[in-house]
Parts: structure tokens; C-alpha cells; sequence
């Protein structure tokens, strides 16, 4: 194997997706203090190294009419220069003093630009609660396939929307093909997965690691969106229909178990009945 191959075959040292996770979980007025606070840092320790290295007869900072610089001078300087507006009553006065000028223009145009544009992006992204599930994923008897209940709570819909799922069992993940819609409503919407055998499920769920997961994704607004969720096996209620579900009061669940108490009791009934010596 040559190193072009060996470089194929190496995993990503670094993880991707990073910059997408911090946009996320920071609020815009957050976001919009955190470039503020960009902006008057660079102002002050500029404004300190100008008036700490200024004379009297050698001020970093002059007035275009020739009257005396104090600090609140320089630090409005400082702020008339990171904005790039230079309206010319203060000047650098030296060459150190015009290099700091240049840097501190070129981080204020730097801060401005990612500041608007980590707002934008915060402002078209879709709400991360855009999808919510319902506590509990379903196993109805009848279908012998999983029931997944779920609500868009955006005033818009979800449309081009691609809908997944794909559970693990026995150590092996069982991949459905997705299927497609043309929309998602606003209204409570519920899914039926593909078929799965109820003795194949029985007979090789593992409670420990095996789990159900479902995804949903497309154009939510001007944006795009995913959401997905995963659902353990103590999660997943056994029913015998759909119709459970209307006719249901608040305390019904308690009389249903779940998919890994049911698998327990079914196992014990599949088991041979011992043979006395």
C-alpha cells in the first residue's frame, strides 16, 4: 500500500461541524455581545499602548488643529478607526501609531463580517424544537411495524421532507429506505415504519444496546433541517393497533409495557418446558 493509499484509508484527525454546533447553542443577543465586546477590547488595549508610549512632545495620536490629546481622545480615535470612518479631526502621529491604525481597521472589518454574518445564519436557520416526538415510539401487534408520533411546531411547512428510519437488532442496524413528502403540516402527524416480523423482533432484541431511531429532513423557511431521535427499547410501547391510541385517557400507558417487557415475557413462553429426571 503506497502513502496516497494509507491516506484514504486514515480517519479525519479533527472534527468537522464544529463552527455549525457553537451557532446553534448561542442565542443572537449573545452572539451580538460577543462582537461588541471584540470591538471594545481591541479599542482599549489600543488606546493603552498609544497613550503608554506618548510624550508630551510625542503624542501617537494628533489633532488636526493642533490642541491637546487626552485619553478619551485616543480612545475616540480608536473608535472612529476600528469603524473605518476616519473623519480626519485625529491622525496617527507616528509610524508604530499608523501600523496599529491598519491592524485595528483590518480587525474591526474582520469582527463586522463574521459578527453579520453568524446573525444571518442564526436568523434563517430553522429552531432546533422546529420537530418534536412523542415520549414514546409504538410496536403495534397488527402491522408488526413501529409507530412514530410527531408535530411541527413552525408556523410553515416542512416541505421536500425525506423521512427515515432504521432500527438495531441483535447487533446488526436494519436500514429502511426512506420515503418521501412532498410536506409536512403543522398538524400532529403519525408514521408507519416497515414491516417487522414480531417473532424476528422477539427473538433477537437485545435490551442493553439494541435502539429504534427516526429521522426526519428538508427545507424548513429558507433553510435546511434535520431532526432525529432515538428511542431504547424500555421507550417503545406494544399495542395492538393505532386505534389504541384515540381511545386512550391519561392513565392508559400503565396498562401496556413496554417493548422490553414484552420481549422478556414472550421469550419465557417461547422457552421448552423442562424435563423432570
Amino acid at each position: 500500500m503506497n502513502d496516497e493509499d494509507k491516506g484514504l484509508c486514515q480517519l479525519p484527525k479533527k472534527r468537522t461541524g464544529l463552527r455549525v454546533q457553537w451557532l446553534a447553542s448561542w442565542p443572537m443577543w449573545l452572539i451580538g455581545i460577543v462582537g461588541f465586546l471584540l470591538y471594545i477590547t481591541i479599542i482599549a488595549v489600543v488606546s493603552l499602548v498609544e497613550w503608554y508610549f506618548s510624550t508630551p512632545s510625542n503624542m501617537w495620536v494628533k489633532a488636526g488643529d493642533g490642541s491637546t490629546v487626552g485619553w478619551w481622545d485616543i480612545v475616540y480615535f480608536n473608535f472612529v478607526s476600528i469603524l473605518t470612518i476616519g473623519y480626519g479631526d485625529y491622525s496617527p502621529n507616528c509610524g508604530a501609531a499608523r501600523l496599529l491604525t491598519v491592524l485595528e481597521a483590518i480587525a474591526g472589518t474582520a469582527i463586522l463580517t463574521i459578527t453579520l454574518a453568524a446573525l444571518i445564519a442564526k436568523f434563517l436557520s430553522a429552531p432546533t424544537n422546529a420537530v418534536v416526538f412523542s415520549r414514546h415510539a409504538y410496536y403495534c401487534t397488527d402491522d408488526e411495524a413501529f409507530l412514530v408520533i410527531y408535530l411541527n411546531t413552525t408556523r410553515t411547512r416542512l416541505v421536500n421532507a425525506e423521512i427515515s428510519s432504521y432500527f438495531k437488532l441483535g447487533g446488526d442496524w436494519m436500514v429502511r429506505p426512506s420515503a418521501r413528502s412532498p410536506f409536512v403540516t403543522r398538524a400532529v402527524q403519525t408514521f408507519f415504519t416497515d414491516r417487522v416480523r414480531q417473532d424476528h423482533l422477539v427473538n433477537l432484541l437485545n435490551e442493553a444496546s439494541d435502539a429504534f431511531r427516526f429521522a426526519i429532513s428538508g427545507q424548513l423557511g429558507g433553510a435546511s433541517y434535520s431532526v432525529a431521535i432515538e428511542y431504547k427499547p424500555s421507550d417503545i410501547i406494544v399495542l395492538p393497533n393505532r386505534n389504541v391510541l384515540t381511545r386512550a385517557s391519561g392513565t392508559w400507558i400503565s396498562g401496556h409495557q413496554s417493548l422490553k417487557e414484552c420481549s422478556i415475557i414472550v421469550r419465557r413462553k417461547l422457552r421448552p418446558p423442562r424435563t423432570r429426571r
